[in-house]
Parts: C-alpha cells; sequence; structure tokens
C-alpha cells in the first residue's frame, strides 16, 4: 500500500482522550489517505476471510478505563499491525460492543448488604450468600435476580464498565482509525453487534447470554461464521469474552468440523482480566483439542 502504517495509526495516543476537534481531524485524514489507495472493492474477495474483534473498547484499555485489562494497549498495536498488513485480503470486520446501563445484575448499585452497604467491585455473589441475607437486590425484579444466581450458582461483581453512550463504551481510537481505513479503502463497512444489553444475565460471548430461559441467539454472529472461509478472533479478554464467544461458537456448530476448524485465535492480540490467567490457559488448551487454531498475529500475512 501507499500510505505507511504510521500515518494512520499513532500508537503512542493509543489507550489516551482525545479532543472533539482532535477527533474529527483524525477521521479526516483517514479519509485522505484512503483515496491515495487502489484497492479491490471486499466484495470480489475469492476466499472471503473474517476478522472478530471482541469488545475493543475504552473501558478495557489500561490508564482510561474502568475494567482495564493489562496488555489492551499492545494488543491495539497489534491487531491494527494485522488489520494493516493484511487490509487488501480481510473481506469483513465485526467488532462486538459490550453494552450496558448503570444498573445490570453484574454491577455493585444492583445489590447491597444487611447493612445497606453497596457491594464493592469483584465480589463473588453465591446463591448461597443470597440465601443467607447477605445480599440483597436494591433493584429490578427480585425473583427474576433470584432465578439468574439460582441458575448460575454464583456472580461475579464488575465495576461499571461499557455504560451506552458514554466514553468507555465507545471503540478505542486508534483501532478506530485503522477500522475505517480498512473500510474506505475496501469499499465495505464494519459490522458492529451490541452484546449485554439484558440487565438480569451477564453476557461475555457473542451469542447468547450466560442465562437467559428464552434462549435467544445472536443469529447474525452465527450466520456470518457459517460463511466465512476463514476466521480470526482477537480482542478483550482472554480469559472472559474471547474464549466465550469461541466457545458458544463450538457448542453452536457440534459436529461440524468443516466450521470449528476455519478458526484462528490470535494469541498475541488478546490478553487476560488480572488474576484470571489459569482461565485463558485452560480455554486454550481445550480449543487446541478441538482443532481450533492458536497463532501468533506476526506469524500470518494472508
Amino acid at each position: 500500500m501507499v500510505t505507511r502504517y504510521d500515518k494512520i495509526v499513532n500508537e503512542k495516543a493509543i489507550a489516551t482522550i482525545q479532543t472533539k476537534e482532535q477527533r474529527r481531524k483524525n477521521l479526516q485524514k483517514v479519509y485522505e489517505l484512503a483515496k491515495q489507495e487502489r484497492v479491490n472493492s471486499a466484495k470480489e474477495d475469492k476466499k472471503k476471510r473474517l476478522l472478530i474483534l471482541i469488545d475493543p473498547q475504552n473501558d478495557f484499555m489500561p490508564k482510561i478505563g474502568s475494567l482495564p485489562v493489562e496488555g489492551a494497549i499492545e494488543d491495539i498495536k497489534r491487531i491494527t499491525d494485522f488489520i494493516y498488513r493484511n487490509n487488501n485480503s480481510i473481506t469483513k470486520i465485526m467488532c462486538t460492543q459490550d453494552t450496558h446501563q448503570p444498573m445490570q445484575i453484574f454491577h455493585p448499585k444492583w445489590w447491597k448488604d444487611r447493612n445497606g452497604n453497596i457491594v464493592e467491585p469483584y465480589t463473588v455473589i453465591t446463591y448461597e450468600d443470597y440465601q443467607r441475607g447477605i445480599w440483597l437486590p436494591t433493584y429490578g425484579d427480585i425473583n427474576r435476580a433470584e432465578d439468574y444466581l439460582k441458575n448460575m450458582k454464583s456472580i461475579q461483581i464488575w465495576p461499571e464498565h461499557c455504560i451506552e453512550g458514554e466514553f468507555g463504551w465507545k471503540f478505542e481510537g486508534q483501532l478506530l482509525k485503522m477500522l475505517y481505513f480498512w473500510a474506505l479503502t475496501r469499499n465495505t463497512i464494519p459490522d458492529i453487534v451490541k452484546k449485554g444489553t439484558d440487565p438480569y444475565s451477564e453476557m461475555f460471548g457473542a451469542i447468547k447470554a450466560e442465562y437467559d430461559p428464552t434462549n435467544r441467539k445472536t443469529k447474525k454472529v452465527i450466520k456470518v461464521v457459517e460463511e466465512y472461509d476463514e476466521i480470526y478472533i482477537a480482542g478483550e479478554a482472554s480469559s472472559h469474552c474471547l474464549p466465550i464467544t469461541v466457545k458458544q461458537t463450538i457448542e453452536e456448530f457440534i459436529g461440524r468440523q468443516d466450521i470449528i476448524s476455519k478458526i484462528t485465535i490470535l494469541e498475541d492480540c488478546t490478553s487476560p482480566v488480572k488474576g484470571c490467567e489459569d482461565l485463558q490457559k485452560e480455554f486454550f488448551n481445550e480449543f487446541r483439542s478441538c482443532g481450533i487454531r492458536i497463532e501468533n498475529s506476526q506469524n500470518i500475512n494472508l
């Protein structure tokens, strides 16, 4: 390509807060750079390649996020580099977007203790503790909250994060520039999938909530996984939302090794929540045994 990587992405500006004027200038620059390129439209690709980015949002970025994932800044560097190097071969980019309201069952203000104190982030509320009256819901339908706890056994309380419309909910700025550069040069648009809007359930994976009696599924994700020849997955975090998305995909396509074998996790483009490193190892070992590839992004040139 004509455009150098560092003309699109300023790595020093990853996970920084920029003014409205800076954002406007960034977008205008992306338009101008994309005009210089002569790249085939994505619809002309003979081999259809899909990149799924899991929750590349500000709230998961160190320095600026309410639920930072150590390593996420380096992940953004490698993700943007992967997109740049393979710009002409990536047919579609789908981004999931964690989308919450302040009052959700996994946020602190939903719960209080016996003395009326709001629960602290990272507390684990078990169904047994709830039955003993240690924790009480302060909001919503008590029966639905109890049903969730009874079925899930416990729930992890997270800091308020990815509140719809707020800064933390938005995609990281330098990644967004690369995303738009790819879209403009390839004459296509990125696909955005919101997840986590149900106030009564956690939703780590992109296909379905952790608990939903109606068994609703995000058919858009299921369909796109089936349609594409190669699927690459990156984003946050490797202990939660990314592997559970992969696990849900495996469950959705049981017996379809032709689907499962298309998936590659970009290992150096995802990081675990602090203290949950063992979860990543367990998930990745399971995925390898299923035939999913786990590769370093630097070794992949499409």
